[in-house]
């Protein structure tokens, strides 16, 4: 046998080290120590990371331990305290703390929101169209007309949409109304005492300049009574419906706007009933409790009842001036001139018996104003025809008692519970002749009444504008302490007044509030009231 070489024994050893399996050099049991103490230095730092661990955790409970028993007191004596700010940022922490990848307060902020934004869901689908048509709404005409009329309304640079659209400007609104509110403020103050007058100037500008608006009412305490002839005490309007307006003399010679406030201190209404606030343009802006009279100075022609139930000294030539004048063609008393009888020099041929032609006039003016169309009046408005200007004062013709005669209007009202509205409608008529008017300067012939000092008996005069206002705002004023919504309107055609007033489901004249036991004739009609009383009993229409 061969023998191993030196280099196979020492292969040999090296064997023996990797390999167990392997010829030992050394004992089995000096091997299996050996194995221990290598896998133990493995174990060695698992083992301390243990015991550090364990030893803080005790460390912390005895801390806890002697914090809990010696109290808040000795936490306060070795320098710590639990404050509110401390508190505080413990809860922003706990909020801070991730739940599912957002902190707990973006948590439950998106539960919020979702939460909203399901409600938003359920309304909406709950007011969609589907469901309005579902529950059997559509929009009908009047919910058409009224969004248009508030459309209508928006402000297009300070001015409605309406006025914008006919080339009103904003500064053009404002140049109307700053002169007759200057004036106004004149005459106000000259009946202010003498203290009042000797207030600075820059008070008086602070005062101005608080105003938003040049319209906006003045909620100062009344300066005179409440009560006293010629104003009526200040209002509230409360909400409206009646449309912006803007009146335009078509005859400034003859034809005025007044504007007034109800909702004024009663000093100021003062100054508002006066012939320096007499213009011609004039803005009806209920909203702001802003209101428009026509003021007829002289209307010595167009006098309606005088002139169909031959009335007075001055029908017949009053009925001849009209038929001279161009601005009247066209009109129901011009038509009802026109087609009566001549004689030779082109004066009308009256009847023999004025009572027999007064009932002809009469009917003749009845089955115009049926054809007529006009804006209908609608069935939850009581249409008031306020008889106003010369009436005032004029016997037969004026309103007998102011206070019971509004009183009646929303005594009317109230019980007729489908009556939402009161519309007062009236116009200040002057029945005297322009002075440089050339057809009488001509022809003569009109009698004009006199008062006790020789001067025109209806003339328009400072103290006649002033009890015209008491009547207009005393009964503005029942309505709106009724509860009731308050219009007042203006309108300077007749023929229209007349057709709305005949045809409106309810109608009252104010001078004639208890209403008519029957229809009226050629013997008692002795006013425009009775006139339209009698109109409305024939053409009364209620949808």
């Amino acid at each position: 046998a061969r023998l191993p070489s030196p280099d196979a024994d020492a292969m040999s050893t090296r064997a023996s080290v990797r390999d167990e399996r392997a010829p030992l050099l050394v004992s089995e049991a000096d091997a299996a120590l050996g194995r221990e103490a290598k896998d133990a230095g493995r174990r060695l730092p698992a083992v301390l990371a243990c015991l550090a661990v364990g030893l803080l955790v005790a460390l912390v409970s005895l801390s806890v331990t002697v914090a809990s028993g010696r109290g808040s007191g000795e936490v306060a004596r070795v320098g710590w305290k639990l404050t509110d700010a401390a508190t505080e940022e413990a809860e922003k922490q706990y909020g801070d703390l991730p739940e599912g990848g957002a902190t707990k307060a973006e948590y439950e902020a998106a539960r919020a929101a979702d939460a909203d934004a399901l409600d938003a869901s359920e309304k909406k689908a709950e007011t969609s169209s589907e469901a309005a048509a579902a529950l059997g709404w559509v929009p009908d005409e009047n919910f058409v007309k009224e969004a248009e009329r508030l459309y209508n309304e928006i402000p297009v640079g300070g001015v409605t949409q309406r006025d914008y659209e006919a080339g009103y400007t904003k500064e053009e609104d404002a140049a109307m109304h700053s002169a007759s509110y200057g004036e106004a403020e004149a005459s106000s103050a000259g009946n202010e005492p003498q203290q009042t007058q000797t207030q600075t100037q820059s008070e008086k500008s602070e005062k101005i300049d608080a105003r938003e608006d040049y319209d906006a009412p003045s909620m100062a305490a009344p300066a005179v009574p409440a009560e006293a002839v010629g104003v009526s005490k200040q209002l509230n309007m409360g909400a409206t419906t009646q449309p912006r307006e803007r009146l335009r003399s078509p005859n400034p010679e003859r034809a005025k706007t007044l504007s007034f406030n109800p909702c004024a201190d009663v000093a100021l209404q003062e100054a508002q009933w006066n012939t320096k606030n007499l213009d011609t343009t004039c803005v009806i802006d209920a909203s702001k409790c802003n209101f428009c009279a026509w003021v007829l100075q002289y209307d010595s022609e167009y006098r309606v009842n005088d002139v169909v139930s031959l009335h007075g000294p001055n029908y017949k030539v009053t009925s001849q001036s009209l038929l001279t004048r161009p601005e009247y063609q066209g009109t129901i008393l011009r038509d009802m001139l026109e087609q009566k009888p001549k004689n030779g020099a082109n004066q009308i041929a009256w009847k023999p018996n004025e009572r027999e032609e007064a009932q002809d006039n009469f009917d003749f003016v009845k089955n115009r104003v049926r054809e007529m169309e006009c804006r209908a009046t609608p069935s939850d408005t009581l249409l008031v025809h306020l008889r106003a200007g010369d009436a005032v004062g004029a016997e037969y013709k004026e309103i007998p008692n102011v206070d019971a005669s509004a009183r009646r209007v929303v005594q009317y009202a109230k019980e007729r519970p489908g009556i939402k509205r009161i519309e007062i409608s009236g116009v200040l008529h002057f029945g005297v002749p322009d002075p440089n008017d050339a057809f009488y300067q001509s022809v003569g012939g009109f009698e004009v009444v006199k008062d006790e000092s020789g001067q025109p008996r209806y003339r328009v005069t400072d103290e006649i504008l002033k009890r015209n206002g008491y009547i207009v705002n005393r009964f503005i004023r029942e309505g709106r302490d009724a509860g009731l919504e308050v219009w007042f309107t203006s309108n300077n055609n007749p023929d229209t007044d007349m057709c709305r007033f005949a045809k409106a489901c309810h109608f009252l004249s104010a001078s004639r509030v208890n209403g008519k036991p029957a229809l009226g004739d050629a013997q008692s009609r002795i006013s425009f009231s009775d006139l339209l009383d009698d109109l409305h009993w024939n053409l009364r229409s209620c949808n």
